[in-house]
C-alpha cells in the first residue's frame, strides 16, 4: 500500500484545476477580444457605410424629400438647397410649386395617403429662391406605416432642360420658323376645333409684288419683309384670332364667332391698307400689296374645304384687285 499526505496529493490537483482554470480564461478572453473585434469591423463598415450613403445622397442630382401626413417638409437633401438655392424643411410642400400645379399635387397627394405603399409619378414645377421656376419628376411613395422613415418619401429629378427642349420641339411642331407664327398644321387644328361649335371668318391673305423683293434685295431681305408682314398683321386682331403663315408669302387668319360679312369685309380692307403702308428693309422703301379672299364658314363645315373655298376667293381678288374676293357658305 502507497500512502500520500495531503500536501503531495492536493498540489497536482491544484496544478490540473488551475491548468483548466487558465485554460479557460484563455478562451474567454480570446471570446471577448473575438467579439470585440468583430464588433469594431462591424461598427467600422456600417459607419463606412453610413457615410458612403451620405456623400452618394449629397451629390446626388437627385432630391429626396420626406413629408409628414399634412405634406410638410421634415426631410430634404443636401442637394434641395443646392438646387433651389434655399433648406425646404418646415415648409408645405404645395407652396413650393408653381399655383398652377398645386391643386393637382394635392389631389394626388390626397389620393396617395388612402393606398398603404402607393406609388404616384408627377411632372411639377417647383420654385426657386430667385422666383424662377424648374420643372421636377416626382416619384412619391406612402410610407408613412414604415417606423423607419414614417413619411411620405419623394424622390425629385430635375428635368427643366428636356422639358424646355420638349416645349420648344412642340412648338416648332406647330410653329413657322421664321415669323414665329402657328404653320399650316396647327392652324388646321384651331379651326377644326373652333368649326365643332361656332361659325368662323376665314381670311387668306397673298402678298402681291414679294417676288421682285426676293429677286432684287435678295431672300434676307425678303424674310425681313415676311416678318413684319406678320407683325403688321397681328396687331390687326382680336386676342381670339389666329394668325398663320401658310407658306410662301401667304397667311390666313382665323376669326372665331364672326357671323357678319361687313366685320370680315372691314378687316379685309384694313388689312389691304395696313399691308400698302410701304415698309423699311434693309434701308431701303419696300411697297407690296395684297389679294385677300373671304369665307364665313358655319360650324360644322369641312375644314379643309373652307381654307380651298378662302384660297379660291383670294385668287379671285387677284383678277379683280378692286375688292376683295369673297365666297360665303351657302
Amino acid at each position: 500500500m502507497r500512502t500520500q499526505s495531503t500536501a503531495t496529493f492536493d498540489g497536482p490537483v491544484r496544478n490540473r484545476s488551475l491548468t483548466i482554470n487558465l485554460a479557460l480564461l484563455t478562451m474567454l478572453l480570446v471570446g471577448v477580444v473575438g467579439l470585440a473585434v468583430l464588433g469594431y469591423r462591424s461598427q467600422l463598415v456600417r459607419r463606412r457605410a453610413e457615410e458612403r450613403f451620405a456623400a452618394l445622397v449629397e451629390h446626388a442630382p437627385d432630391v429626396v424629400t420626406v413629408l409628414d401626413g399634412d405634406g410638410c417638409v421634415v426631410y430634404s437633401s443636401p442637394s434641395g438647397k443646392r438646387i433651389l438655392g434655399f433648406v425646404a424643411v418646415g415648409s408645405p410642400v404645395f407652396d413650393l410649386l408653381h399655383p398652377d400645379d398645386r391643386q393637382h399635387v394635392r389631389d394626388r397627394f390626397a389620393a396617395l395617403l388612402t393606398e398603404k405603399g402607393g406609388l404616384e409619378r408627377m411632372q411639377v414645377r417647383v420654385v426657386q429662391s430667385d422666383g424662377n421656376h424648374r420643372w421636377f419628376d416626382f416619384t412619391a411613395s406612402n410610407q408613412l406605416h414604415n417606423a423607419a422613415l414614417n413619411g411620405v418619401v419623394i424622390n425629385a429629378r430635375d428635368i427643366t432642360d428636356s422639358r424646355e427642349m420638349q416645349d420648344r420641339l412642340a412648338h416648332d411642331a406647330h410653329h413657322d420658323p421664321l415669323t414665329g407664327l402657328p404653320n399650316r398644321r396647327r392652324l388646321q387644328e384651331r379651326l377644326t376645333a373652333s368649326l365643332q361649335d361656332t361659325p368662323v371668318g376665314v381670311l387668306f391673305v397673298d402678298l402681291d409684288g414679294f417676288k421682285p423683293v426676293n429677286d432684287e434685295l435678295g431672300h434676307e431681305a425678303g424674310d425681313e419683309l415676311l416678318r413684319q408682314v406678320g407683325d403688321r398683321l397681328s396687331a390687326c386682331l382680336r386676342p381670339t384670332d389666329v394668325l398663320a403663315r401658310v407658306g410662301g408669302d401667304e397667311f390666313v387668319l382665323l376669326l372665331p364667332g364672326v357671323v357678319g360679312g361687313e366685320d370680315v369685309d372691314a378687316l379685309a380692307t384694313r388689312l389691304r391698307v395696313t399691308i400698302a403702308a410701304p415698309f423699311d428693309v434693309a434701308g431701303h422703301e419696300v411697297r407690296i400689296g395684297a389679294s385677300v379672299g373671304l369665307h364665313l364658314a358655319d360650324p360644322g363645315e369641312d375644314p379643309d374645304e373652307v381654307l380651298r373655298t378662302a384660297d379660291q376667293a383670294m385668287y379671285a381678288a387677284k383678277r379683280g384687285p378692286d375688292r376683295p374676293g369673297r365666297h360665303r357658305a351657302g
